[in-house]
């Protein structure tokens, strides 16, 4: 199932050094919209997603909290890098300091572009996508087989659970359990025996369109030339902000 594969990038590219590029998480987005669409069958939503990853063997890898919000095939995510479980302390001090734990990736498929942020930077960048990111962005020509399961009552509310496998990839299966009063799903599990798994769980799902303004960069952000510019810039940043801050008086000093 290419949805798996499409999370697995994407969970690599999230965890990856923002030093790096993170064109490449711009670009394991939109492969990821395209097979996710027809699966949770709506074009509008906003909503806080756990990605769980999980190894061959079942054993959890890292979680990655983010937010998602979808209009009418604009999406945006916003990344919140420094909520990973088992993101080692040190990681987490140092994005939190340069201002790289929140990154904000909004895909225009209908200019063709895609739109990367660093918010606590108040820094953007955009980049071109390619014709092959462009030829199904919604996932229209996605076929799925599904196979009803049953129900399950899950907080009160009653779910219906059903597998899915994408036609021509049999190894790789999804379980989805939809809700029963808006046909959206609550979670998501996914399983290959090759690549592991992944389970989604979607929590304050909004079907409602969600409003043009959170797809538009603020005013005040500033524009750089591509990702890899982001460390730099947000190393110089730092750099003002301690020439700015006001020398501590040494050790008995204080006072005198």
């Amino acid at each position: 199932m290419k949805i798996l594969l499409a999370l697995l990038i994407w969970s690599a590219c999230v965890t990856g050094s923002l030093a790096q590029d993170i064109s490449a998480l711009a670009t394991s987005v939109i492969k990821l919209n395209r097979y996710f669409f027809p699966l949770c069958g709506r074009t509008n939503f906003s909503m806080i997603v756990w990605a769980e990853i999980l190894s061959t063997s079942g054993e959890r890898k890292l979680t990655i909290p983010f937010l998602f919000f979808n209009a009418d095939g604009v999406t945006r995510q916003d990344l919140l890098l420094s909520e990973m479980a088992n993101l080692p302390a040190e990681n987490r001090r140092r994005m939190k300091l340069l201002g790289t734990d929140l990154v904000t990736v909004v895909m225009r498929p209908e200019e063709s572009k895609a739109c990367l942020s660093l918010n606590r930077l108040h820094a953007y960048c955009e980049m071109a996508l390619s014709a092959d990111l462009l030829e199904d962005p919604m996932g229209k020509n996605v076929r799925y087989q599904e196979t009803a399961i049953g129900t399950e009552e899950i907080e009160g509310e009653e779910y219906a659970k059903a597998q899915f496998i994408e036609v021509g990839h049999s190894r790789e299966v999804a379980v989805i359990w939809r809700s029963k009063t808006s046909g959206f799903p609550l979670k998501l599990e996914m399983r290959s025996p090759d690549l592991g798994g992944i389970n989604l769980r979607f929590f304050k799902v909004d079907l409602r369109k969600p409003p043009q303004a959170y797809f538009i960069v603020p005013t005040n952000y500033v524009k750089l030339p591509d990702s890899k510019a982001f460390i730099p810039y947000a190393v110089e940043l730092m750099k003002r902000r301690n020439a700015q801050s006001p020398e501590r008086p040494a050790p008995g000093e204080a006072g005198q």
